[in-house]
């Protein structure tokens, strides 16, 4: 299955890790100006790459792909092991959960915890309410990769 690029702004372990090296020579080297960010950070990219399919039919659910080797842009079904829902505008926590035992899953419905899942935002209670137009971002971590997508909620 092959996923475009508009579902996902997915990013590795390794790129994360680069470009936060690369923002930071210019501190280690006391140069004052940091480098292009179109400079190649050195590191190859070992995970393959992950991407999160959000839908708004009746309930807002995440689907999780990845690809089935690293570079390959051949996109399989994968099972998540945590997934948090944020609000983009203030950082807002709004939930949380990670697998603590037994498989991930590979589809997840807002503010439903799959079977070996445990909440952990909010610690009690169900998930705060998304609010109609607000855009919000979702971070999973599953088959090795690390994924965000961002969406804007509407209501029905």
């Amino acid at each position: 299955m092959t996923i475009g690029p508009r579902f996902s702004r997915a990013v590795s372990l390794e790129v994360l890790i680069g470009v936060r090296l690369m923002l930071m020579l210019p501190l280690l080297a006391g140069c004052g100006h940091a480098p292009p960010l179109s400079a190649p950070v050195g590191i190859p990219m070992l995970h393959p790459e992950l991407r999160i399919v959000v839908s708004q039919d009746q309930a807002v659910t995440f689907q999780f792909y990845t690809e089935d080797a690293p570079d390959s842009r051949r996109f399989v079904p994968t099972d998540a092991i945590d997934l948090t829902i944020k609000r983009r505008d203030t950082g807002q926590s709004m939930w949380e959960i990670v697998a603590r035992s037994g498989p991930g899953a590979q589809r997840v419905t807002y503010g439903v915890a799959p079977p070996h899942f445990q909440q952990r935002e909010p610690r009690t209670g169900p998930p705060l309410s998304l609010e109609p137009s607000v855009e919000y971002s979702v971070t999973a971590r599953a088959g090795g990769g690390l994924g965000v997508e961002f969406f804007i909620y509407h209501s029905k």
